[in-house]
């Protein structure tokens, strides 16, 4: 069961699976080219500039 504010959290590896895959396709900007919302994309996700 997938829960919050106090409830169980899941134990069900498919479906954190596909979330993490869900979360990194996001991060890695892999569905940026597909996404048709560049134009309210202030700044793709990128690596910040240190130093």
């Amino acid at each position: 069961m997938v829960g919050s504010c106090g409830e169980d959290w899941t134990h069900a590896s498919a479906l954190i699976d596909a979330v993490l895959e869900h979360f990194n396709a996001l991060w890695e900007g892999r569905l940026c080219q597909s996404c048709r919302r560049h134009e309210v994309c202030p700044v793709p996700l990128e690596e910040p500039r240190l130093g």
